[in-house]
């Protein structure tokens, strides 16, 4: 049997995966609805939600468009996103300093998501960041 082997470079997937990522969500963080985007610069990430580093996939349902602050809060579990794709801050940073701090201001709202249901975030890796990274924020 005939086999190909194809390697690609990390940055070649990561910029597949982040351009497919933000391109679903038009390029605007789908929990704060901020949008900067040029032919030059985006302000938004493609943020994984299971994270690359405990095997994540490049599936574009484990992915959603995060500003660069809101994908850092994501990140560390100051808020998560439920089933039914609201933003559900973590009730222990409510004790941390901050001001004007979107993604905290927008606790049980709806995310934008894409046009295209087949590309919402996959409610299993949804699960996955509200057991491992949400549930075990402190400050």
């Amino acid at each position: 049997e005939d086999r190909a082997v194809y390697q690609v470079s990390r940055q070649k997937r990561d910029d597949e995966f982040r351009g497919v990522v933000l391109g679903n969500y038009g390029y605007t963080c789908a929990v704060t609805g901020q949008r900067f985007h040029s032919r030059q610069h985006v302000e938004a990430d493609g943020a994984h939600i299971i994270g690359k580093d405990v095997r994540g996939t490049d599936d574009p349902r484990n992915g959603i468009a995060l500003s660069k602050s809101a994908h850092w809060a994501f990140d560390r579990g100051i808020f998560t996103i439920s089933d039914q794709y609201e933003v559900l801050v973590n009730p222990n940073a409510s004790s941390a300093s901050f001001a004007q701090f979107p993604a905290i201001e927008v606790n049980r709202r709806k995310i934008l998501l894409p046009e295209d249901s087949s590309y919402w975030p996959h409610v299993e890796a949804l699960a996955w960041h509200k057991q491992e990274v949400f549930e075990r924020f402190s400050l």
